[in-house]
């Protein structure tokens, strides 16, 4: 008798079911939250008197969210620099599964693949113009950088409803997944031999970008299909948030260009 074929084990990690509550802050942001994902909030905070109160108050009673005007439920970070007229309190962010976003990967998929990023406000800054993109997922190492923290989700500003984000262990392992399902890979490096609009946008592409420092392994940047620069006049590099602002818009105006 022939025993079963047994299943390739897979290279990608399986997140586990971590959640950890954050806030978004500011009127557009909260706005878009309650118009995405209203089941992710569970708190929504006014202060002082603004025109947009009324408006929140209308869309917390359609969905049952409780509200506030006692400023004490903020935390003392946000207390602290209470700016913005209204925040909402999200249940729970969890990360997606990378598994899940490379099983759904179709021609118009866009990831980016971030490495050693360990400032909040870049990647927050990162997201939100993923959103504006129609970026399909983010990977961030579980290791090597920032999680996504209330600094990042303020940064956002509403991008944490539309962009997953999934975590992984090995980035070899993960351009090789990419790979492997048809994706373009596609690394940041200031010495390679063609500009950044030499890129293959025309497919499902991943964006791979290190830290402006120390920027991508040797070992890494050979393994994706492709390398671009951005050049620079002045300055060695330009910050991650830049840097995938301009390559993210370049598959973005390709893409626009070919239909």
């Amino acid at each position: 008798m022939t025993a079963p074929e047994s299943k390739r084990p897979s290279t990608v990690h399986r997140e586990p079911k971590e959640s950890m509550p954050l806030w978004v802050s500011g009127v557009h942001a909260v706005k878009e939250v309650l118009r995405a994902k209203p089941d992710q909030v569970d708190l929504i905070v006014l202060v002082g008197r603004h025109p947009s109160h009324r408006m929140f108050i209308a869309m917390a009673k359609e969905h049952g969210i409780p509200y506030t005007t006692a400023e004490e439920r903020l935390p003392e970070f946000l207390r602290r620099r209470k700016h913005a007229p209204v925040f909402a309190r999200l249940a729970a962010f969890r990360y997606a599964d990378p598994e899940d976003l490379l099983e759904a990967v179709r021609p118009t998929t866009i990831f980016l693949v971030l490495d050693h990023v360990q400032d909040p406000t870049n990647l927050g800054n990162v997201m939100r113009t993923a959103a504006g993109a129609g970026v399909q997922g983010i990977f961030i190492p579980r290791h090597r950088g920032v999680r996504v923290t209330p600094t990042v989700a303020h940064v956002a500003s509403g991008a944490l409803t539309y962009v997953p984000v999934a975590r992984y262990g090995s980035l070899q392992q993960l351009i090789q997944q990419l790979q492997e399902r048809g994706v373009w890979v596609v690394a940041a490096d200031p010495y390679a031999p063609e500009p950044w609009f030499a890129l293959k946008g025309n497919r499902p592409i991943a964006l791979v970008l290190g830290h402006e420092g120390e920027g991508l392994t040797k070992t890494a940047l050979q393994l994706c299909d492709q390398t671009v620069r951005i050049p620079m006049i002045h300055l060695e590099s330009l910050n991650v948030a830049a840097s995938a602002a301009i390559l993210l818009y370049e598959v973005v105006r390709q893409r626009m260009t070919a239909a």
